[in-house]
């Protein structure tokens, strides 16, 4: 069925599956009964932020160590290639559609140590802001989690449903940890490619989300994630573009996804994780 969403005033039309099953829940706000980690935060309302890098690391050295990350994974598959001159942004040039989806697989789980990341400045600057002990490992399942690299080449479907990062621990154990978002962009970020967020969402009770369970189909690819179909009414999204020494922080109950990359030529790379308090 086709699904008709709006970001920042512009239609955009997918095509969800129509076998999937939606839904409404009960009338709660998550965010509020699981104690959301960022509900001290002056932009709580909104449920996200801009912040400045400078201050928990250095976008020179993720930019550098990406692109090594990535150079390293192309020579590994395909070694005949020659990488002069690559720059993340001109990935497309360099890599058809069958080895994107190979590097995809190798680059989609990454941890801090695989990209020049000082995890423990990190997780001490993150700590100090937010006023918790955060930590990089799910106290819900006692694992460390990686970081999750997005590479989207130019007018590519490469991109998220629309979702809630919530929600896979809550339909599986009826619960969720208290853990907030990170989304760090690297390269191509702009007007055209920013991360669409619904502000306020979080504080939505879930009688007004209409989503699937245990993942769902767009545009005839399959996501582990739940769709989320409307909430509280619409289905409008604003697109977030912060620059490359900036990075956006937000709830975990956030509604956000649909992150086309509109640009014309250019490939857009970013770096989403998440941090748990630690018990």
């Amino acid at each position: 069925m086709q699904t008709q969403y709006i970001i920042n005033g512009t239609e955009i039309a997918v095509q969800l599956a129509a076998e999937d099953a939606y839904g409404v829940g009960s009338d709660e706000v998550l965010s509020t009964k699981f104690n959301d980690i960022t509900k001290h935060t002056d932009w709580y309302g909104a449920g996200y932020t801009t912040l400045k890098a400078d201050d928990f690391y250095d976008p020179a050295t993720i930019y550098s160590e990406t692109t090594a990350a990535i150079v390293k994974i192309i020579t590994e598959l395909r070694p005949e290639i020659d990488l002069s001159g690559f720059t993340l942004e001109r990935y497309h040039a360099y890599v058809d559609d069958a080895l994107h989806g190979e590097v995809i697989k190798r680059s989609r789980r990454l941890f801090p140590a695989d990209l020049g990341f000082d995890s423990a400045k990190i997780l001490k600057n993150f700590s100090t802001y937010l006023g918790v002990n955060l930590s990089f490992t799910n106290p819900q399942t006692n694992t460390d989690v990686w970081m999750i690299a997005r590479i989207n080449k130019p007018k590519s479907h490469n991109y998220n449903t629309v979702h809630k990062d919530i929600y896979e621990a809550f339909d599986e154990h009826g619960s969720v940890p208290k853990m907030v978002n990170i989304w760090i962009p690297v390269c191509g970020v702009n007007d055209c490619s920013g991360l669409p967020m619904a502000p306020g969402s979080h504080l939505l009770p879930e009688s007004e989300i209409t989503r699937t369970k245990a993942g769902s189909t767009m545009n005839a690819q399959r996501y582990s994630v739940a769709s989320i179909r409307d909430w509280g009414g619409n289905s409008n999204l604003v697109r977030e573009n912060p620059k490359s020494d900036e990075f956006l922080i937000f709830s975990s109950h956030l509604i956000h996804g649909l992150a086309l990359n509109n640009n014309e030529d250019e490939t857009r790379v970013s770096f989403e994780f998440r941090l748990y308090e630690k018990l």
